[in-house]
């Protein structure tokens, strides 16, 4: 068994990037010239099913005996314009909730209800990508809210909170300018 999967299939390599705000993709090579279409559904499951990501190929491409593989969170709906509408006395959760429909997204249950219940006595929703306008619709959030695809394929929204974890670990890479470190932990 591989370290890590797509779809059953053994990756030769996969990079996972989660960031803090906003969807998380993969980018993969694996051992096998059929299996996974762009548009599909896919699974990528590490260390024997003990972290799964759920997303959609956007792109499968075939060389020689690998196929390279890109994977975005949840339906890769955030691209998809959305409708322009306005809304008078709506809440966020109505907003939310037809950006999330229009796109083909799910949102969590764990989502933060406090958020949700945010009034908005006249709100626009403007003919651009979905995640633009979820983006623009956060800006009424307390500081401190954050979105993001869960592991699971499915929006979160909420306040960042961040558990205290003492983990040995080697520091890779250090990038200043992107406010990035790589990690290598046993």
């Amino acid at each position: 068994m591989a370290l890590a999967e797509i779809n059953g299939l053994a990756c030769a390599e996969v990079r996972i990037t989660l960031p803090r705000v906003g969807a998380w993709h993969a980018d993969a090579v694996v051992h096998a010239t059929d299996g996974i279409v762009a548009g599909g559904a896919v699974t990528i499951s590490i260390g024997g099913g003990t972290l799964t990501f759920t997303g959609t190929a956007i792109r499968a491409a075939t060389f020689l005996d690998r196929m390279r593989v890109r994977v975005v969170a949840g339906e890769a709906g955030l691209t998809v314009t959305a409708t322009a509408k306005f809304y008078q006395g709506a809440t966020v959760r109505l907003v939310l909730a037809d950006l999330v429909r229009s796109a083909g997204e799910t949102q969590s249950a764990t989502v933060d209800a406090a958020i949700l219940g945010t009034l908005l006595p006249n709100w626009s929703v403007l003919a651009r990508s979905v995640g633009t306008e979820i983006v623009t619709l956060l800006s009424t959030a307390p500081v401190g809210t954050a979105w993001r695809f869960l592991t699971d394929g499915k929006l979160w929204i909420g306040p960042e909170t961040w558990p205290v974890v003492d983990v040995a670990h080697e520091l890779i890479e250090r990038d200043p300018q992107h406010r990035r470190l790589v990690l290598g932990v046993a």
